[in-house]
């Protein structure tokens, strides 16, 4: 059990690229996205999820957090948890990102149970923000940010102590992302898993 460290989900975002589309609820295989990382990160027991307004429906065993500040996109989310949440630290991943599987959160995990520091991927010297594990420690960088208006996540790690950080090399990782921000890429998905099950059904039928 990994008592102080809980999964959490952003899904607070507005989905403007989408027409304004709740990404929380976009589904693969039938399935929420949001519940193929909860399920591909079991060894968490406990998740919450980010979000402007509290849905009625349920997001599997999640609790909801919302947000405390708002329009000031993934920055907003994760102060919101940092601050709301019990745990000194969350592993964040996005709503709308597929394909974080076992093996990536178990490096992130024992990264931080080795140093007790956030976690991030790294892939050319660039620093990934997600999936990553933030930690309480980060929010009077990430309140300096803020009350400077200067919300982008990049920014972030200009302002805080890389030596007080973990990078891990992503090279092999981060390849497997797939990151929706548009309708394009939401189909191109959808094509992806109905190609799957063609083949796999031409297969069984042979």
């Amino acid at each position: 059990m990994r008592a102080n460290i809980a999964g959490y989900i952003l899904a607070g975002g507005k989905g403007t690229r989408m027409g304004g589309m709740d990404k929380l609820f976009l589904k693969y295989q039938g399935k929420y996205l949001a519940l193929w990382t909860i399920e591909a990160l079991f060894m968490l027991d406990t998740w919450y999820v980010s979000v402007a307004e509290i849905p009625k429906e349920p997001m599997g065993k999640a609790r909801w957090i919302r947000d405390v500040y708002e329009d000031i996109g993934p920055m907003g989310g994760i102060l919101s948890g940092l601050i709301r949440c019990r745990e000194e630290a969350l592993l964040v991943v996005p709503c709308d990102t597929f394909g974080v599987d076992a093996s990536m959160g178990r490096r992130l995990l024992d990264a931080y149970e080795r140093t007790g520091r956030p976690v991030f991927f790294q892939d050319r010297n660039k620093i990934f923000p997600f999936p990553g594990i933030y930690t309480k420690s980060m929010l009077p960088a990430m309140e300096r940010q803020r009350k400077a208006g200067i919300y982008r996540m990049q920014s972030l790690f200009d302002l805080v102590d890389r030596g007080k950080i973990t990078l891990l090399d992503g090279i092999s990782e981060l390849g497997r992302l797939v990151n929706l921000n548009t309708w394009q890429e939401y189909e191109s998905l959808q094509r992806r898993s109905n190609e799957r099950e063609m083949r796999y059904g031409t297969r069984g039928a042979e």
